[in-house]
């Protein structure tokens, strides 16, 4: 995977892999199932995988890592039908890049679970988070740094220890639509503002 050209495409058969791998630019891996398909951290102290620019992850399971994912600076990535689950720290980490639509980092029918802080943390991004399973993480289900657009669209935070959703709203443009937050210990959102505008939109939700 490692060493694959830019813009390829890898198929990674059923088994489980022992690895921390870092995915080149331009380079998509698919798995035959997300619950067959297993890359789990050969370093737990370093994280699982890191994604470069216009890189994708598909139908894998991410596991015991210090972290799952790091999604690198400026970074445009698809996460798709993926299971981040039990590692350390963050589920998914994402650096602070464009804000621009089509720098987006796409995280889509993912499951995001018992790791040991956030299910997913986000500097400054633009974020297209659909059907995904947040739960049972050990701090916020999800939480987006300031001055970050987002569209949140059909998602379960659950039974996460901290809040199911941590926004801030100074400088951010963030819509959310038909998410359900249910039995999160702190809160089901979390909207923290520091003095700056933004906009936090807030529809069809469930309690």
């Amino acid at each position: 995977m490692v060493h694959a050209d830019k813009n390829t495409d890898v198929h990674v058969a059923k088994g489980v892999y022992v690895d921390n791998i870092e995915i080149p630019k331009g380079v998509r891996i698919f798995g035959s199932d997300e619950n067959d398909v297993i890359i789990r951290a050969k370093s737990k102290k370093k994280v699982v995988v890191s994604m470069k620019d216009n890189t994708e992850i598909n139908k894998v399971t991410i596991e015991k890592g210090n972290e799952g994912i790091w999604v690198k600076e400026d970074a445009s990535v698809s996460i798709i039908k993926t299971i981040v689950k039990d590692n350390k720290e963050t589920g998914i980490r994402i650096a602070s890049g464009s804000t621009k639509k089509k720098e987006a980092v796409n995280i889509t029918d993912s499951v995001i679970k018992d790791n040991g802080r956030a299910g997913i943390f986000s500097q400054k991004r633009r974020l297209v988070l659909i059907n995904n399973e947040i739960s049972s993480n050990e701090s916020d289900g999800v939480d987006i740094a300031k001055g970050s657009s987002a569209w949140i669209e059909d998602n379960k935070f659950k039974d996460n220890d901290g809040s199911g959703l941590k926004l801030t709203l100074d400088g951010s443009d963030i819509w959310t639509k038909s998410n359900s937050y249910r039995d999160n210990k702190h809160s089901g959102i979390e909207i923290n503002a520091f003095g700056a505008a933004g906009r936090v939109d807030i529809n069809k939700s469930r309690f």
